[in-house]
């Protein structure tokens, strides 16, 4: 105002003054403001750190737009609710509890209320333009006052009671906020508080920050003091920069080992403390594993904790991967470690545990095993990768000389020498490496279980000695010999060879000879290729096709059109179903049960299998181009399946267990059929037979052979050995020549006395002939020069001599040596005849004693001699000896001093000879054995 100390004020004096400032010090303070109800036109008035209790003085001083009366004494503010022009008020640090006066001050932009002793602030609700407000150290317990107060930009309610806010979820102008030293536990609702560039909430319980992960224009964070653990929000949001107070919260291991130094590379200054042997990780998933297995879920791990643990699992799942294994340095006396499906490129971690001694990675990304080096406790090492790494040194592991078991599955590999000196191992995986040479292993002959596949290997020499292998893999290299591997005779168990190249041997002589001895082999066959399971079968093709060693292919097969295999001892038809092409099959005399493969060979026309031990003949009723069929001396009940077979003409079913013949009715093309030695007992209507000319039904049970008298084409018939007792009419069968009839009940014969029949041999043997058939009807016949073979009365065999002539005199073949020679079915009977007889003799011959007096020995010879026009002579050392209807012989020869020889000699009914010489071996005076014939 200009004037000086002491001189006098007029009222007028006061009235133009606009803006008075008067801040209180030590020795200068205001208590009262009368007179200052004069200064009307005061427009500004700060009067702080003064002793004011009263303001009711400035109750008409309504142009008044700001007032700063912080730190006095009042308690009343009545006589401010007149000011309604007031745009900025601080009365901080006064005694107020009452604010309702300030209801109506609605210009207000900028109102401080802190330190005061308010608890109620719904006054405040309707000063909608407030910008700033600071209600800071006061009594509050509820905000919802400021719901509406959505102009504020800077809002400081710190040290109040607070426990929510709610309130302040629509105040979405703030940039300042300041909540500390309340009783917040949720700051859910500050998330739409975008603009927020400075917030403080440090002096509370707060335990969740992720809202803070969306305000990304923070640049100072103050959450200090409060139960924070995980600050992951704060990483998350890469909007953050400033300043971040963290001190005095229970912070993670991550938070502190990972998170706070990803913050610090950012730029972002981090307040916080590390406790005392606290232990800090830098993977969540590594520490969380940690505490699971301590059962410390919350608390900040020690060396001690960790020192606890000797076993430690972990299967890493999505999301829950292990990268990082800083921290699990601290785990000195762990034992055991398995990590399965993390992303582990880095094991320095592992240096420092010495007591390590099974470490298990499995779907890792470890690329150096140096800190491995030192860990000479180790018995078993897998380091699986979970994709190709470029892992190649394996000299670190040269001196862990105590691994028993290792597998480095998925790596580049390929010097394998550091593994020399490893010879305890007993199992090695190594597979999906580039490893082409593996003679550094040849001293770990221990190895029960190696793994090699998919390398470049191609020289296995080694396993030759490898005597305790019993899982060997070497599938997917470039192996072409395994002959070493079958060399090695005490290998067992499986072998996997698949996806090489293996040569034909590798393919049908070695894995043919490792699966022998009960190996399981994998392999993979070339296409095309056949193998056997029959040793003895796929030699007899071999030698048909000339091809003896290299590996036979379905073409190979498909040019075959006949086969021999008869007496070989086969067992398995395995890969026979190749032969498409196969005309003529003889598998005679073999030790064949399963047929199944045969089901395949459509166009054959001839198939010998008798002699085996065939039940089930279904593979065969889809043969109809089948013309020859001999299955005798087989266990087959059922022929059935055969009922299509319709183009036969040779059928051989004898020496079997059948009953039921019934379908061989519908066979119109048969001509040749034995079914002798079964369990027949009725014969079927054959009249469609036209075309059978030999048929053999001996040794059955049949008593009616009515339905026989059909058959008009019958030359040769055998009954012999049934139950046969009353004899149809033979008036049709006009070409009959042989019929045997042995063993039945027939006593009368009148039916053969038709003159009309052909009939030149008839053996009634072990039948009761009556005395009509003996006296009469039996000299009839033989003076038609028919042959007739019976038991005259006194059980003397009747003998018929036989003539010479080629038209009197015909013996039916054996149907058995029929049955067993190729030769024997190519024809039918024929008008001439060019081939020899054939001899068969049973070895050896029966030596039946020795004479000494006469110092001659006695020999019996067995055997039987057959052929298609019949036999007319049979001498056996000169002596004329009987034939049977099957043509079966026995002669007993005495042979003198110095005689070794015994000649055979026999004629067809076409004068061909046939000759055979046996040489008898004495080696002892008494002992008499049969040389070669």
């Amino acid at each position: 105002m200009g004037k000086n100390e002491g001189e006098a004020i007029a009222k007028e004096d006061l009235v133009g003054l606009e803006e008075l400032k008067a801040t209180g010090k030590e020795e200068f303070r205001i208590t009262d403001l009368t007179g200052i109800e004069h200064c009307i036109s005061l427009t500004s008035l700060e009067l702080g750190h003064n002793q004011i209790i009263d303001v009711t003085s400035l109750a008409l001083l309504t142009n008044l737009t700001k007032i700063e009366l912080y730190h006095n004494r009042i308690y009343d503010i009545s006589p401010l609710a007149s000011l309604t022009n007031l745009r900025k008020l601080n009365l901080k640090g006064n005694q107020l509890s009452n604010i309702v006066p300030l209801a109506n001050l609605t210009n207000l932009t900028w109102l401080h209320l802190s330190d005061n002793s308010l608890s109620d602030a719904s006054p405040l609700t309707n000063l909608t333009d407030l910008t700033w407000l600071d209600l800071g150290n006061n009594q509050l317990i509820d905000a919802k006052f400021l719901s509406n107060l959505t102009n504020l930009s800077t809002l400081d309610l710190h040290g109040n009671q607070l426990s929510g806010t709610h309130p302040l979820t629509k105040l979405t102008n703030l940039t300042n906020l300041s909540l500390n030293t309340n009783q917040i536990i949720d700051i859910t609702p500050l998330t739409p508080l975008v603009k927020l560039e400075s917030l403080w909430l440090y002096d509370n319980i707060i335990s969740d920050i992720t809202p803070i992960s969306s305000l990304a224009n923070l640049n100072e964070i103050l959450i200090n003091n409060n139960q924070i653990s995980d600050i992951s929000p704060l990483l998350e949001n890469t909007g953050i920069s400033g300043t971040i107070r963290l001190e005095n919260n229970p912070l993670s291991n991550t938070a502190l080992s990972t998170h706070i130094p990803a913050l610090q590379v950012r730029g972002i200054t981090v307040k916080y403390e590390i406790p005392e042997g606290a232990v800090l990780f830098k993977d969540a998933n590594l520490e969380k594993a940690i505490r699971d297995a301590l059962e410390i879920p919350t608390e900040l791990l020690k060396k001690e904790d960790l020192e606890k643990i000797e076993n430690l699992h972990h299967d890493g799942k999505e999301g829950d991967k292990i990268s990082d294994l800083t921290g699990i340095e601290n785990c000195i006396n762990l034992l055991q470690l398995t990590l399965a499906g993390d992303q582990i490129n880095d094991i320095t971690p592992l240096s420092n545990l010495q007591k390590l001694s099974e470490l298990r990675m499995w779907n890792s990304e470890v690329k150096n095993l140096k800190p491995l080096s030192n860990l000479t406790q180790l018995t078993t090492l897998i380091i699986n990768q979970g994709k190709s790494v470029d892992m190649k040194d394996l000299t670190p592991l040269t001196n862990l000389t105590n691994l028993e078991h290792i597998d480095l599955r998925g790596n580049t590999i390929k010097d394998i020498s550091p593994l020399s000196r490893l010879t305890k191992l007993w199992r090695l995986g190594l597979h999906e490496n580039n490893i082409d040479d593996i003679n550094s292993l040849s001293n770990l002959v221990d190895l029960t279980s190696i793994s090699l596949q998919n390398n470049n290997v191609v020289d296995i020499s080694i396993f030759s000695k490898f005597n305790k292998l019993s899982y060997l893999d070497l599938s997917g290299n470039r192996i072409n010999n395994i002959l070493s591997i079958v060399q090695n005779a005490n290998i067992s168990g499986t072998i996997r060879l698949q996806n090489n190249p293996l040569s034909n041997t590798a393919l049908s002589t070695h894995i043919p000879a490792l699966e022998a001895r009960g190996i399981k082999v994998e392999y993979d066959m070339p296409e095309g290729v056949i193998l056997f399971k029959d040793a003895n079968l796929e030699k007899a093709i071999r030698d048909a096709l000339g091809i003896p060693t290299e590996l036979l292919k379905k073409e190979d097969l498909e040019r075959l059109t006949e086969l021999d295999a008869k007496d070989l001892g086969i067992i398995h038809l395995v890969g026979i179903e190749y032969c498409i092409n196969l005309t003529s099959l003889h598998l005679t005399n073999n030790k064949i049960q399963e047929i199944e493969n045969l089901s395949n060979l459509k166009k054959i026309t001839r198939l010998l299998i008798d002699n085996n031990k065939i039940v089930d003949l279904e593979s065969l009723a889809k043969l109809t181009d089948l013309r020859h069929l001999i299955l005798s001396v087989n266990e087959i009940k059922d022929i059935n399946p055969l009922a299509n077979l319709r183009n036969l003409t040779h059928l051989g079913l004898a020496h079997n267990q059948i009953s039921n013949i019934s379908i061989i009715s519908s066979f119109e093309n048969l001509r040749w059929c034995a079914l002798d030695n079964n369990k027949i007992s009725e014969i079927p209507d054959l009249k469609k037979l036209t075309l059978l000319y030999d048929f053999n039904l001996g040794r059955n049970s049949i008593e009616n052979i009515e339905t026989l008298s059909n058959l008009k084409s019958m030359k040769h018939l055998n009954l012999s050995f049934n139950n046969i007792q009353n004899l149809p009419s033979f008036s049709e069968l006009e070409f009959l020549q042989n019929i045997a009839l042995d063993d039945n009940k027939i006593s009368n014969i009148s039916q053969f006395m038709d003159e009309s029949l052909s009939i030149r041999s008839l053996s009634l043997k072990k039948n009761p002939l009556n005395n009509t058939t003996l006296s009469t009807y039996i000299p009839a016949l033989e003076a038609r020069g028919i042959e007739v073979k019976y038991d005259s009365p006194g059980n003397l065999t009747q003998l018929i001599k036989r003539k010479r002539r080629k038209k009197d005199v015909e013996v039916l073949p054996h149907p058995s040596s029929l049955a067993s020679s190729a030769d024997g079915l190519n024809n039918e009977v024929n008008h001439t005849d060019n081939e020899p007889p054939k001899i068969t003799i049973y070895s050896p011959p029966t030596i039946r004693g020795f004479k000494v007096k006469q110092k001659t020995s006695e020999i019996l010879v067995k055997g039987t001699v057959s052929d298609e026009s019949g036999i007319s002579l049979l001498l056996v050392n000169s002596q004329d000896t009987e034939i049977d209807i099957n043509g079966y012989f026995e002669s007993k020869v005495e042979l003198k001093p110095g005689a070794n020889l015994i000649q055979i000699k026999v004629e067809d009914n076409f004068g061909n000879l046939q000759h055979k010489s046996i040489n008898v071996i004495r080696k002892e005076r008494i002992n008499l054995t049969l040389g070669q014939y």
